[in-house]
C-alpha cells in the first residue's frame, strides 16, 4: 500500500473518538494476530491469578494501599493534564 493511502488512513483515523479508535485498533490487531483464544487467555489469566496469590500469601510481594494508590494516580493525570494544555 502505497504511503501516500497509510497517511491519508492514519489522518482520518485519529479524527475518529477515542472509543472508535480503540475499535478501529482492535480490529486491526485481529487482523494480523487473529482473535485469541479465550480459553486459554482465561487460563492464562488464571494461572497469573494464582501465582501472585501465592505470593502474596508467601509475603514474596510488595503491597500498597489503594488509597496511596488512587493519590498517586490523581498526581499523573493532573500532570499530565497541565502539560496537554
Amino acid at each position: 500500500m502505497p504511503t501516500a493511502t497509510l497517511d491519508t488512513l492514519s489522518t482520518v483515523a485519529l479524527r475518529l473518538s477515542e472509543a472508535e479508535r480503540y475499535v478501529l485498533a482492535a480490529r486491526l490487531l485481529d487482523s494480523v494476530e487473529g482473535e485469541a483464544d479465550v480459553a486459554s487467555v482465561d487460563a492464562a489469566w488464571d494461572n497469573e491469578i494464582q501465582a501472585r496469590l501465592w505470593r502474596y500469601e508467601a509475603s514474596e510481594t510488595k503491597t500498597t494501599p489503594a488509597d496511596r494508590v488512587f493519590e498517586d494516580l490523581e498526581k499523573i493525570y493532573r500532570r499530565k493534564r497541565w502539560i496537554n494544555r
